[in-house]
This record gives structure tokens, sequence and C-alpha cells, in this order.
């Protein structure tokens, strides 16, 4: 007599079993606990301006996503962000927004350099556990000069006033420059003539705390100052003394 089997089971059935078992557990937690859900987002893409507007520092960044609860929905109902140097009393040490944006305009000192972190702020009142990565901007009085192709040589000039109660005893300008090549920026007066007391300095865009060494270069004595650039692109220029039209050129 001969016995009744059945068809034999696949090998792989067992690890199959196994791995459905574990996909279904993976999921269930996922769905009672998100991952982070319990803490929220992070603030990502935190920017900060350097230099673009004269008296203000502008910040944007990425919304965070609502955090889950078990079942509720606790929604982003803002951000709160905090600065170093701080704002200080009597304002507050923080400021809170609405939207993914925020306009700083309250004690900012040009030229001074703060770092900026956000972090969200939800309906239950609760803060995000996570601040977003820091921001450094700062604000200067900046004008944009026209800059001409190596082919022209075409000048960009803009008129500046260093007097203490119009810009604080400075002036800046941004200008877009080549590397390598070898720029001349003159103060002149209203006449066209040299201003030999006004101080020419030149810094990278968003490193002003280091100003570019000036080039020696033929006609240095007619109050002009030469700049051979490191790099393409963003450079301030900062004029302190006098009052006039800074030109600049390449050589």
């Amino acid at each position: 007599m001969k016995l009744l089997t059945g068809k034999k089971a696949h090998p792989l059935l067992p690890a199959v079993i196994v791995l459905a078992a574990l996909c279904t557990a993976i999921i269930f937690a996922s769905c009672q606990d998100p991952v982070g859900s319990l803490t929220g987002g992070r603030p990502g893409n935190l920017e900060a301006s350097q230099g673009e507007y004269p008296d203000r520092i502008v910040l944007t960044w990425s919304a965070v996503r609502d955090k889950e609860d078990g079942e509720d929905t606790i929604r982003v109902t803002g951000y709160e962000i905090q600065r170093d140097p701080g704002w200080g009393s009597p304002t507050g040490a923080v400021r809170e927004v609405s939207d993914t944006s925020y306009i700083d305009t309250s004690s900012v000192t040009r030229g001074t350099s703060y770092t900026y972190q956000v972090r969200a702020i939800y309906a239950d009142g609760t803060r995000g556990v996570m601040w977003s990565d820091p921001a450094t901007g700062y604000a200067l009085r900046t004008s944009l000069l026209s800059i001409y192709s190596e082919s022209t040589r075409t000048k960009g000039s803009r008129s500046f006033d260093t007097t203490p109660t119009t810009a604080g005893g400075e002036a800046w300008f941004d200008f877009a420059g080549q590397a390598g090549w070898v720029y001349r920026v003159e103060p002149l007066d209203a006449s066209g003539e040299p201003l030999s007391e006004t101080e020419v300095s030149l810094f990278m865009k968003g490193n002003i705390e280091h100003a570019l060494p000036d080039i020696p270069a033929e006609g240095a004595d007619d109050g002009s100052v030469y700049f051979r650039l490191p790099a393409t692109g963003f450079f301030h220029i900062r004029l302190e003394g006098g009052s006039g039209t800074v030109s600049v050129s390449h050589r």
C-alpha cells in the first residue's frame, strides 16, 4: 500500500514567510509612529542675505511637515528664529513668524555678521526638537557697479557720500570681476579730480573680515588703487572719507 503525500514544499518558503512577517511588523510600526513623527521635522535650506541690503538681513528656509501623534495630526503653525548676537531685552531672545521667511531689521549693524537658526512651532504649543543648520548674514550699504567687457574696457562708476550723517562715514559698492584681472578703483570729486584722502578697501563678498591686498602699480600715486582679483565673482569695495564718484576699470 502506498502512503499518500502532498506536494513537497518549496525550499524558499520559510524564508518568504519570515520576510513577510518582518515587513508586516515594519509597516505596522511605521503606521503607529512614523520616523520623526513625534519630534517633527527640521527646517532645511536656511539662507541669510549677505550684503544685498543696506539695513536688513533677509532669511528664507524650507517648510517643515506636520507631525503625527497617534491618530492626531498636529499642524505646523509657525517658526521660531534665534540670532547670535541676539536681539536682547526688551525685544526678546527669539522671533516667531508664521511664514518660511523673515526680514530682520531689528538692531542690525552694517558689516556685523549675524548667525541664525530656525525651528518649527506646532499647534499644540510645542517646539521642534531640531533646529535648522545655522546660516550667517550681514547688511551693507551697497550699490551695483556696472562692469564692462575685456574688449571694450568700459568703466563702471557710482556716486558716494561718506559723511557720517548719510552713510556712517563709509560707503559700500558691489562689482563683478574676473579672476586674474587687475582692477583700478578711482575715487573722484565732483570735478573729476582724485580724492587722495579717501581710503579704498576691497573684500570678497561673504568674507567682509578680510580685505584683499592692493597691488602697487604705475600711476598709484594719483589716488587710485589697484587690485588683482583671486577669483571670479562679486566683491565689495569700501570707501572711507570724501564725497564724490568711485570709478572702476580693468587695466
